[in-house]
């Protein structure tokens, strides 16, 4: 959830929180489709392009063993990267390629920033945080310590996130505490959840290790 967004009502909220499950991700597939007898350029559709072809589209921009490969979460984004980056005309022909190149995201959990409650349906948890919007509650409220508590307690990590809070007995979960920026990384992460018990107790290592301790004195 983006703190400095405006929303109009809940139904923007959704919308919003709905694109953030998918990713465009420039060239996702390569430069050409087809087969190697009858192949196209993904940007204009020209038939068989030799490799210097591409140079119109400046294709070295956004190659896929380039660490700064363009990405983003909203389709009119890709749409405008085409046409200012990629020399690809035309609105609907932009749109059409910028959904070839949607990747949904995989995730196994999702979680609340005004309670502490985990989900593994995405529209369990817009239903339930639209409740928490009729109470009154607005982005003010939305906590990312709330956030990730919820993500830890998801089934196949929360023990080894027991685990790891019981072999540092010197605090609890209580005194624990992560940040916005914190968030940024860490959410994606805990959102995708373990694969096996290694995967488990290296996420709990991450978010451990992401954390920030309150210590309370004279309490």
């Amino acid at each position: 959830m983006e703190k400095g967004r405006s929303y109009k009502n809940c139904d923007d909220w959704k919308r919003e929180e709905k694109q953030h499950e998918a990713t465009y991700i420039c060239m996702l597939k390569g430069v050409q489709e087809g087969s190697a007898e009858l192949s196209t350029c993904v940007f204009c559709g020209a038939t068989n392009p030799q490799d210097s072809h591409f140079g119109i589209h400046n294709v070295q921009m956004c190659a896929l063993s380039n660490a700064k490969q363009f990405s983003c979460k909203r389709r009119r984004d890709m749409v405008q990267h085409l046409s200012k980056y990629h020399n690809v005309h035309g609105v609907s022909h932009c749109e059409a390629i910028a959904t070839n190149w949607k990747k949904t995201l995989s995730k196994k959990a999702w979680s609340c920033g005004f309670c502490v409650k985990t989900f593994i349906a995405f529209h369990e948890r817009l239903k339930h945080v639209q409740v928490h919007f009729e109470q009154g509650k607005t982005l003010a409220d939305w906590d990312a310590t709330t956030v990730v508590q919820g993500l830890l307690q998801q089934p196949g990590l929360d023990e080894a996130w027991k685990a790891k809070i019981l072999s540092m007995p010197s605090f609890g979960l209580s005194d624990m505490a992560w940040t916005e920026a914190a968030l940024k990384d860490l959410q994606p992460r805990l959102e995708e959840g373990p694969s096996d018990d290694i995967s488990a107790r290296a996420l709990a290592d991450t978010a451990y290790e992401a954390c920030e301790v309150k210590w309370w004195f004279g309490q």
